[in-house]
């Protein structure tokens, strides 16, 4: 490669990656932008741009033509996450109180800002229809059938009812059986996802106790790009203290090439992306808890960290 199409890679790299939405590009910007927060919004040109003040934005799959008609139901989200000593660990809650609990329906959370600086990230939230979803796994290459996905959905059923339902105060009245699933995902810069977790649960209870609790776990990750999985996967099921059932799967992987190709092509902009090397995937919570009458409580925790760990972002998708 000669030296000057070594710097026009280096120049396209960086636009390309970092989500700079040039003239006639498909790519609109959501219409309801994250929440107003220190440093937000970015003072840079736009959507989908690098601002100049430290945010990092993605574009959203929510934002793809066909996948919304409105934005009326769009919802904001802004986390501030927890430095760790190579990057920031983030954690989001959503409950039955929360979106979905109208309709009951799924909700599609997406990251569309990343303030390495300040640990902070913004987030797009939205209540889709269950063919919404089959849409948004067809363009991320999240459907657990794909080929280029390996280890996906290993199931560990575990039935276990309460051996002495009177401990949870359980009184006379129909007994109803409900389940909700939480998938925690991390993309790469063209939207793929590389990595994730999966946790069902599915569980019965009166409208005063729950009574019985049965748990299904899953991960996955992307072989075809050079994702690894690291260590044997973690998954709990059982009862909470207060007697509500609940389901978690955790799960690390790795990656030694998603980098190497960008610190080869234009080494300035790795520094910027995170520093080279390996890039890590840790999900070290998928959590979902059911309570009686059917209330709900989901919980995930991830973490991108090494080289070039800022191209990548995080989705998440109660159904």
């Amino acid at each position: 490669m000669t030296r000057l199409g070594g710097i026009l890679a280096c120049v396209l790299l960086f636009i390309g990656t970092l989500g700079w939405a040039a003239p006639g590009s498909s790519y609109q910007p959501a219409a309801t932008p994250p929440p107003a927060a220190e440093g937000w919004p970015p003072a840079g040109p736009g959507q989908g741009t690098v601002a100049r003040d430290g945010w990092i934005l993605y574009p959203s799959v929510l934002d793809h033509p066909g996948i919304l008609e409105t934005y009326d139901s769009v919802s904001t989200i802004s986390l501030q996450g927890v430095r760790t000593a190579d990057g920031c660990a983030f954690s989001g809650t959503v409950s039955s109180d929360d979106l979905g609990a109208a309709t009951g329906g799924p909700v599609y959370i997406s990251e569309v800002g990343y303030n390495p600086d300040s640990c902070r990230s913004s987030l797009v939230a939205a209540e889709v229809t269950p063919e919404q979803v089959v849409s948004i796994a067809e363009l991320t290459g999240a459907t657990v059938s794909s080929p280029a996905f390996t280890g996906t959905q290993r199931y560990n059923e575990v039935t276990q009812p309460v051996a002495n339902p009177s401990l949870f105060g359980v009184a006379p009245g129909p007994v109803l059986t409900y389940s909700k699933t939480l998938t925690a995902m991390i993309k790469d810069p063209i939207g793929l996802v590389t990595t994730s977790t999966v946790t069902t649960l599915t569980w019965s209870a009166t409208a005063t106790a729950v009574t019985e609790v049965s748990t299904k776990h899953g991960y996955s990750w992307l072989s075809a790009t050079g994702w690894v999985r690291d260590n044997a996967w973690v998954e709990t099921a059982g009862y909470a203290i207060d007697g509500h059932a609940f389901g978690d799967t955790a799960e690390s992987y790795s990656n030694s090439k998603f980098c190497s190709v960008v610190h080869f092509i234009c080494p300035p902009l790795t520094n910027f992306l995170g520093g080279s090397g390996t890039t890590y995937a840790v999900h070290s919570r998928t959590r979902v808890e059911g309570g009686p009458g059917g209330t709900w409580v989901v919980t995930w925790t991830m973490k991108k960290s090494g080289g070039c760990n800022r191209l990548l972002s995080y989705d998440v998708v109660v159904t």
